[in-house]
């Protein structure tokens, strides 16, 4: 298990992928085992395409948040919020 939740993390923290390799020298395990092991966890998420939020009669409710981009207040820096 500390095996799998191991390679969970290294999989979830690499902004680009991580490949079976780089899991397998990092793990200690065999490049079989390491493929095996990432291609389960990558198949587990992976998003169900059948997927139906709410039905006919039901309201789903979704909110958006936007991070990040260019402030919109002018003047100095001092003035700016964070």
């Amino acid at each position: 298990m500390q095996k799998w939740f191991a390679t969970i993390a290294l999989m979830v923290e690499s902004k680009k992928g991580i490949s079976a390799a780089q899991v397998a020298r990092h793990i200690g395990m065999t490049y079989k085992t390491a493929w095996y092991l990432c291609h389960r966890i990558r198949q587990a998420m992976q998003e169900d395409k059948d997927l139906v939020l709410g039905g006919e009669t039901t309201t789903v409710e979704i909110d958006e948040t936007y991070v990040g981009g260019r402030s919109m207040h002018k003047g100095n820096a001092s003035t700016r919020a964070c």
